[in-house]
């Protein structure tokens, strides 16, 4: 876990921008990638019958660890 993608301890869950260093993003985009693909594995691997809920809504909350990844990176541009 890298700080990037664990939950921030932080007043208001944002991100602590002051402890975060530039060769952080790498390990942590790596990481993030291979959790949703493994979130969208267990999706298309799911032996249930296909529901909203097991299929629309579970991808839909799939990659949300490399989505909060993406606009901190994102944010150095701005």
């Amino acid at each position: 876990m890298s700080i990037l993608t664990e939950k921030f301890k932080t007043q208001h869950d944002t991100a602590p921008f002051s402890q975060i260093k530039n060769e952080d993003y790498i390990p942590a985009f790596d990481e993030a990638i291979q959790q949703t693909k493994d979130e969208v594995d267990a999706i298309v691997n799911n032996p249930e019958t296909a529901t909203f809920d097991n299929t629309i809504a579970a991808m839909s909350y799939s990659g949300q660890t490399l989505d909060r990844l993406s606009n901190i990176f994102f944010n150095l541009h701005s």
